[in-house]
């Protein structure tokens, strides 16, 4: 029979104190993004997918935050912004830079 690894348990739990307010940014994050997809009329799948998108972008900025030495105390801030501003407004802007980059380059490239 194939037994469950009775560390694995603990290994998650030193993970989750580890990183308590990395994981605190990321719920904060899911939570916000779900209540506000759900306060705007959104379906329950479409605010659960943009919820955890919110999670991935939230945890993308701390590694940023980390790496360029900004103190710890401001992690949990970033999931409460992510959470609000949401992934439709992350991905709309996402798309307005590539096409104004896009347009930029065409007008570099008229004689």
């Amino acid at each position: 029979m194939n037994e469950k690894d009775p560390n694995l348990w603990s290994a998650a739990l030193d993970f989750l104190s580890q990183n308590r307010l990395m994981m605190f940014t990321g719920v904060s994050a899911f939570i916000i993004s779900l209540w506000s997809s759900l306060n705007d009329g959104k379906s329950w799948a479409r605010s659960i997918f943009g919820g955890i998108i919110c999670v991935i972008i939230a945890f993308a900025v701390l590694e940023v935050m980390k790496s360029s030495g900004i103190q710890g105390n401001w992690l949990p801030v970033v999931g409460i912004f992510v959470g609000f501003i949401g992934a439709e407004r992350f991905r709309d802007g996402v798309l307005n830079a590539w096409e104004t980059r896009k347009q930029n380059v065409l007008k570099s490239k008229k004689p």
